[in-house]
Protein backbone atom coordinates (compact mmCIF):
# COMPACT_ATOMS: atom_id res chain seq x y z
CA UNK A 1 0.00 0.00 0.00
CA UNK A 2 1.10 3.52 -0.66
CA UNK A 3 0.85 6.44 1.75
CA UNK A 4 -1.97 7.80 -0.37
CA UNK A 5 -3.83 4.48 -0.03
CA UNK A 6 -3.61 4.79 3.75
CA UNK A 7 -5.07 8.29 3.48
CA UNK A 8 -8.07 6.93 1.56
CA UNK A 9 -8.42 4.07 4.03
CA UNK A 10 -8.45 6.57 6.89
CA UNK A 11 -11.20 8.57 5.19
CA UNK A 12 -13.24 5.45 4.46
CA UNK A 13 -13.05 4.39 8.12
CA UNK A 14 -14.07 7.84 9.37
CA UNK A 15 -17.04 7.96 7.00
CA UNK A 16 -17.98 4.34 7.77
CA UNK A 17 -18.08 5.28 11.46
CA UNK A 18 -20.54 8.07 10.56
CA UNK A 19 -18.32 11.07 11.24
CA UNK A 20 -19.71 14.19 9.67
CA UNK A 21 -18.19 15.71 6.53
CA UNK A 22 -16.77 18.73 8.37
CA UNK A 23 -14.86 16.53 10.82
CA UNK A 24 -13.54 14.27 8.06
CA UNK A 25 -12.49 17.34 6.10
CA UNK A 26 -10.62 18.72 9.11
CA UNK A 27 -8.83 15.39 9.64
CA UNK A 28 -7.69 15.49 6.01
CA UNK A 29 -6.50 19.05 6.31
CA UNK A 30 -8.80 20.32 3.59
CA UNK A 31 -9.39 24.05 3.91
CA UNK A 32 -12.91 23.70 2.54
CA UNK A 33 -15.43 20.92 3.25
CA UNK A 34 -16.59 21.02 -0.39
CA UNK A 35 -13.22 19.59 -1.42
CA UNK A 36 -13.86 16.56 0.77
CA UNK A 37 -17.43 16.21 -0.44
CA UNK A 38 -16.39 16.48 -4.10
CA UNK A 39 -13.86 13.67 -3.69
CA UNK A 40 -15.76 11.36 -1.32
CA UNK A 41 -19.43 11.98 -2.22
CA UNK A 42 -20.01 8.31 -3.06
CA UNK A 43 -18.74 7.22 0.36
CA UNK A 44 -20.93 9.71 2.21
CA UNK A 45 -23.92 8.52 0.13
CA UNK A 46 -23.20 4.90 1.06
CA UNK A 47 -23.02 5.88 4.73
CA UNK A 48 -26.37 7.70 4.48
CA UNK A 49 -27.96 4.65 2.84
CA UNK A 50 -26.60 2.40 5.59
CA UNK A 51 -28.00 4.73 8.22
CA UNK A 52 -31.42 4.71 6.57
CA UNK A 53 -31.40 0.92 6.34
CA UNK A 54 -30.46 0.63 10.02
CA UNK A 55 -33.24 2.98 11.05
CA UNK A 56 -35.80 1.15 8.93
CA UNK A 57 -34.70 -2.16 10.41
CA UNK A 58 -34.85 -0.79 13.97
CA UNK A 59 -38.32 0.69 13.52
CA UNK A 60 -39.55 -2.24 11.42
CA UNK A 61 -42.50 -0.85 9.50
CA UNK A 62 -43.56 -4.33 8.34
CA UNK A 63 -46.95 -4.98 10.02
CA UNK A 64 -47.13 -8.53 8.58
CA UNK A 65 -43.97 -9.67 10.30
CA UNK A 66 -44.20 -13.18 11.73
CA UNK A 67 -43.77 -13.49 15.49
Amino acid sequence: MTTHSFRHLNVWILIYENLDAKTVSACLGHSNVTTTLDIYTHEFNRAKARSSEALTKAIDFNPKKKK
